[in-house]
């Protein structure tokens, strides 16, 4: 089942990509919902038509001059008291996503102490660095494993090779001992 996402989060999405600053859509993806391939596509539509064009045929609602700031304040407030359900649905009442939610939230975190916002995005990058690291060593794993087998492989054909061995000896008995020199007739 695909999501569809409001046009104007897709404008906001498409101006992020493009506008000063600009984000790959691979570092984007780790902010916000649509994955890396979405965004791209977004993008490839954007510059297919134009991007002046797209952004003016259907205006974005640009969520930082539709709220003041005491309008956040109490969105913000008020999202952290909800269950996941709940918030969907407010979401949706609103026209937000949870991505704005949370730049809010750390916008006046980041008034009030400017340790917290640092700290907020040490957690974000601190759990970024963890999954990175897990796909490392699962990564790392998965070598040692074909390694393991293909050693595996060899030291079951070097033990074969030693029983047939044993069997040949076993078969034809020591040759030197039986046989005659040439010039001893």
């Amino acid at each position: 089942m695909s999501t569809v996402y409001p046009h104007h989060f897709k404008v906001e999405m498409i101006r992020r990509m493009t506008g000063p600053n600009a984000l790959s859509a691979n570092h984007l993806a780790k902010e916000v919902t649509p994955c890396q391939s979405v965004l791209s596509s977004w993008l490839r539509q954007a510059r297919a038509v134009g991007l002046d064009t797209y952004t003016r045929t259907q205006p974005m609602r640009d969520s930082t001059t539709r709220f003041t700031p005491d309008d956040k304040l109490r969105l913000v407030l008020k999202a952290e008291t909800l269950s996941d359900e709940e918030l969907g649905a407010f979401l949706r009442e609103h026209g937000l996503h949870e991505v704005e939610l949370k730049r809010w939230k750390l916008d006046m975190l980041g008034a009030l102490n400017p340790s917290a916002r640092s700290q907020a995005h040490s957690r974000t990058s601190s759990a970024k660095t963890r999954r990175a690291n897990a796909r490392a060593q699962d990564t790392r794993i998965k070598q040692l494993e074909r390694e393991l087998r293909r050693k595996d492989k060899a030291l079951a054909e070097t033990a074969a090779l030693l029983v047939l061995q044993k069997k040949v000896q076993n078969l034809w008995g020591d040759e030197d001992e039986n046989t005659t020199p040439n010039n001893a007739t």
